[in-house]
């Protein structure tokens, strides 16, 4: 076990690449930040259904990992993420629904059902707002609160924002490039970088495909665990996603 487990949950447990083009200017003379909370609310208001295709790069402690993560969301509260490794092979899948939370590690044959709140345990306790961050720009929204666990920084060139968070408690530093128009989708990030202070876990999202407002069957969100399996507690959980078990 390592580290991939963790950013395909949390960075993950944890967007948006197509849409309509723009038909009318972008909102201009106020500042990035007045900018970017009203296009984002307007985005919020339309969007339905959210479905992307991800690669992710994970370095920890010298180690290069590099996987796919397929998301698909629905309903604001319906969330489900497939994770596989380069060449194909399933880590786990997990699926969301409001702040109930069920993953499946086919490998292992271990599973978990239980709450979102869950994961903070262990090496992931005091981490809830990252997550609620990361489950956020999963779902394809790209709200930004005002809680007092960030430091904000927005930039804008042309119609790309740039948005940067620093974690003020665990020194985490959250990046984000977003793409503006006025049509619907009216926000599409391009992709996302989370790294420590000091460097040493880095990882780098790219969204190489994703959708908005299209119909996802129900079965994306269906996860079927055969009675073999062994159920996991919620210590479990966290120390097998920070790779403290193997």
């Amino acid at each position: 076990m390592n580290w991939r487990r963790l950013i395909t949950l949390i960075v993950g447990l944890a967007i948006a690449v197509g849409g309509c083009a723009a038909q009318s200017t972008l909102p201009t003379g106020r500042t990035a930040i007045d900018q970017y909370r009203e296009i984002s609310t307007r985005h919020a208001s339309e969007l339905r259904t959210y479905a992307a295709l991800l690669r992710v790069k994970l370095k920890r402690d010298r180690r290069i990992d590099d996987f796919r993560v397929e998301i698909f969301s629905r309903k604001q509260d319906e969330l489900s993420l497939y994770v596989r490794g380069f060449l194909g092979s399933a880590v786990f899948k997990a699926v969301v629904r409001g702040n109930e939370l069920e993953c499946y590690f086919p490998r292992e044959k271990r599973y978990f059902r239980g709450l979102v709140d869950d994961l903070e345990s262990g090496e992931l306790s005091e981490s809830k707002h990252i997550i609620n961050l990361l489950l956020s720009f999963y779902r394809g929204r790209y709200e930004i609160s005002d809680s007092g666990m960030w430091i904000t920084q927005f930039k804008k060139g042309g119609k790309n924002f740039q948005v940067r968070m620093v974690d003020s408690l665990h020194a985490f530093r959250f990046d984000s490039k977003l793409r503006a128009q006025a049509g619907f989708p009216n926000l599409r990030a391009q992709n996302i970088k989370l790294e420590s202070r000091d460097r040493s876990f880095v990882a780098n999202i790219e969204i190489q495909n994703s959708s908005f407002n299209r119909e996802i069957p129900d079965e994306k969100f269906a996860l079927e665990i055969p009675e073999s399996s062994v159920v996991l507690t919620r210590e479990d959980l966290a120390n097998l996603l920070t790779g403290l078990s193997q």
